[in-house]
């Protein structure tokens, strides 16, 4: 019997959670169901948990609204890059460690 997958349901408390555990660094949600909203849902709740460095949401009905609201998020986390990068964020530290 197929698994129904995460859905809207699921994927909310996911969200939820996610705002409060700061500690899970990768996400698999291949195929789980999920709708545009709760796509977008995720997406902006990652906008804040940025210890997320691998997240896989292929496989989903990823809509429009979705869609905007995973490219928000990477413009977001392009942003806070070359800011550290450049000295005016949190990883400043690590500036000069590749050269």
């Amino acid at each position: 019997m197929p698994c129904p997958g995460l859905g809207l349901k699921g994927v909310k408390a996911l969200a939820g959670a996610l705002r409060i555990n700061q500690n899970v660094t990768v996400l698999r949600l291949a195929d789980n169901a999920i709708p545009d909203e709760g796509v977008a849902e995720l997406m902006r709740t990652l906008l804040d948990n940025t210890s997320i460095t691998l997240l896989d949401i292929s496989g989903n009905r990823m809509g429009p609204v979705g869609s905007k609201a995973l490219a928000d998020l990477l413009v977001s986390r392009v942003r806070r890059v070359v800011g550290e990068a450049a000295g005016q964020g949190q990883g400043a530290a690590w500036n000069g460690m590749y050269e």
